[in-house]
């Protein structure tokens, strides 16, 4: 008898019916899924924007390092201790290890009294590489890679001209 009544039940059901419910099934599975999806994304994005902000930093205070000439003595005390407390505070911590041997590499090379420029710069190069690695970014090839500063002459013969023209 129980059989008899579920046939007689299957049959009346209608197979839009049937469908629509699969459909809302699937629809709310799709949802779910997409809101994960988002979630992961923003997550992503919240961490790499963190990463990039940190290494941008961490890159611009290796100027004392390199004996930028711009900085006064005391300028390259203060950045080069603002260097070693953000290594010791988020790089440390929270890069790859990639990246904190290579930090530690030009902290090194940049810590030895006799160490040339060249040297210092190929290290920071590796640090680069490092971080362009971590955030999902080429490599760079590190023979063409250059880093600049101000030459404060050139500038002071540039804008002494200048000023001489305009009097």
């Amino acid at each position: 008898m129980d059989i008899l009544v579920l046939k007689n039940l299957w049959t009346h059901i209608d197979v839009s019916l049937i469908i629509s419910i699969f459909s809302g099934i699937f629809s709310l599975f799709a949802i779910y899924i997409s809101h994960q999806k988002n979630k992961e994304f923003e997550n992503y994005k919240r961490n790499s924007d963190k990463k990039i902000e940190s290494y941008t930093e961490l890159i611009n205070l290796t100027k004392p390092f390199l004996n930028d000439p711009a900085l006064t003595f005391k300028e390259a005390k203060n950045l080069s201790k603002l260097f070693i407390e953000k290594y010791n505070n988020e790089i440390l911590p929270f890069a790859p290890k990639e990246i904190v041997d290579e930090v530690q590499g030009f902290l090194f090379n940049a810590g030895t009294k006799f160490a040339n420029t060249d040297s210092k710069t190929k290290s920071l190069f590796k640090i680069i590489q490092a971080i362009r690695k971590d955030l999902g970014l080429k490599r760079l090839d590190l023979e063409t890679l250059e880093f600049h500063t101000i030459n404060e002459e050139q500038l002071r013969k540039v804008y002494s001209k200048k000023w001489k023209k305009s009097i």
